[in-house]
Parts: C-alpha cells; structure tokens; sequence
C-alpha cells in the first residue's frame, strides 16, 4: 500500500442540497456534471427491513456547462439513500428490521453526515484532479497523478540525519530491505520545480472551491486519525492537528514516540527562512497557505 498524501481545505460551498452544489461546482469548475446518488442501503416494504442494495448509480438531475465535451463528472451524495428511509420510517427507523441482523444499518440511518464526492469516469482524458470529497466545511482533493509520496515529500524537508533512521523507526513489513510497499513509498522524492509545481496545482484547485489554506498528511501512521475528523468543523480539525490529537492511545502503540516527534511545518515559513527548520521524523503535517508563490 505505501504512505500517501492527503490534503484538506476549508471550502465555501453550499452542500445543503445536491442539486445546489452540482450548480456550483459545474460554475466553478467549468465542467458538466451528473449527480445523484448509490442505493447501498435500501428499504424493503415488503419485508419491512433495512437491505443492502445493488450498489447502482441513480441519477438525480445534470448541469451542462460545455454542452460539446464529451467529459463528464459524476457528484453522488453517500447518504442520499439513507435521508429518504430516515423520512419515509421516521422514528421507526431505530426498530426496524435488518437484513442479516446488522443493526449498524438503523444507525447509518439515524446518523446523517454531509458527505459527497465529485470525480471524473473518464480515464484517458482526466485533468490533474481525479476526485474530490467534500464535507460540510472541509474538502479533500485528490490528483490523477500524484507525482510522489508521503515520504517522496518527506524528503525534501528531511535533514541529514533521517534517512539512516526512517527504515528501522518505521518498517514493519520488511527487514528493510526496500522491497515492502512501505519501502516503496520513499520513491520519488521531488525537485523544487516538481514540488511548487505541485503546490501552484492544489492552489488553483483549492482556491476556487474557497480554500485558503490547505493541511498535508499522511494516510496511515498517527495522521491516518485524521481522517476520521474530515466530517467535523474546520476550527476543531485545526485544533486537532495543531494540538497533535491524533497521537492517541491507539497511535503510541505502534508508534511510542510519536508525541515527541511529530511536527507541524509551514510550507511557505520553510521557504521563506534563511535558516528552515528540517525534520528528523515522518510523522507530522504540513500547513500551506502558499504565500512564498
């Protein structure tokens, strides 16, 4: 699997409705968009119980923006399915019967999060961004071609002391012998022309949909927590990450030193510096609000 790169931003789009959000982000991203939703989750009337549906597509409405191209996005809302049972059941919802006795479906129900993600289908004509996740204030963004890794970034700001330690300190798959998918995660370190390159692309990308500033971690390790706050609101991710919350209990299992360690840099303080601070660890975030470009 190897180590990759998240990134997260604090948006200014109207997620209240699909329809709305379709509207806006064909607008902002000058691109025709099909929306609608997948039934993993479905009600049975017959039965009178919560299923597990076919996992098809189901189309809602189109925004046009080029009506001549060819490439279209797809916008679904993960729990569209689920607020059309919570408003058919109502209160009934927490009793209802589930297929195979999964009573995690009545909560899936009862537990409605704002949670989408737009992406392009088409392989061979993609732009540089192949999905985006929006929350109700965050969005996580994600290239086609991502042109390293977590620790490819890594070493970049990595000080001459990390590379004898970031095998041992880390693998756990291998006897560091480079052939594991953590190994491999270390190919590709960047240029600085990759890296701004890089950085300008999140930017632009970031920028459009409101983001001023934007996070980097990685998905697995201590970061892999954060995952899990993407849902919440900006200001608590923010004092999450800053406060180094996702060094938890469960993290300094696998990771005892992880507290200590971790650090929290800023791109553009990094560049700006004559004397940057370098890391001797992998485990940390980067914030970036692109002020050195």
């Amino acid at each position: 699997m190897g180590w990759d790169i998240v990134t997260i931003g604090h948006h200014k789009l109207d997620t209240s409705n699909i329809g709305i959000l379709a509207q806006q982000l064909s607008n902002l991203l000058n691109i025709n968009i099909e929306y609608g939703y997948y039934d993993y989750l479905v009600y049975n009337r017959k039965r009178n119980r919560l299923e597990i549906g076919k996992g098809d597509f189901l189309p809602l409405g189109k925004v046009v923006r080029n009506s001549g191209s060819p490439q279209w996005y797809q916008l679904f809302d993960r729990y569209y399915g689920h607020k059309q049972i919570l408003k058919l059941l109502g209160p009934k919802v927490k009793t209802v019967k589930c297929q195979f006795d999964d009573f995690s479906m009545r909560k899936e129900c009862s537990c409605i999060k704002v949670s989408y993600n737009i992406w392009c289908p088409d392989k061979e004509n993609q732009p540089f961004f192949f999905d985006i996740d929006i929350y109700k204030e965050i969005c996580s963004l994600y290239l086609s071609d991502e042109p390293f890794r977590w620790f490819g970034l890594i070493d970049y700001f990595a000080s001459r002391n990390y590379t004898a330690c970031r095998l041992p300190d880390f693998c756990r798959e291998c006897n560091s012998t480079g052939t594991c998918s953590f190994a491999q995660s270390f190919i590709g370190k960047p240029s600085l022309k990759e890296l701004q390159k890089y950085r300008r692309e999140l930017r632009d990308a970031y920028k459009t949909l409101g983001a001023e500033k934007i996070y980097y971690f990685s998905d697995q390790g201590p970061t892999e927590f954060i995952l899990g706050r993407q849902e919440y609101s900006w200001a608590s991710v923010e004092r999450y990450i800053q406060n180094k919350k996702y060094c938890n209990k469960t993290a300094l299992k696998d990771f005892p030193g992880a507290l200590e360690d971790a650090f929290l840099i800023s791109i553009p303080d990094f560049f700006k510096s004559s004397n940057p601070k370098f890391i001797d660890h992998g485990i940390g975030v980067f914030v970036d609000d692109f002020s050195d470009l």
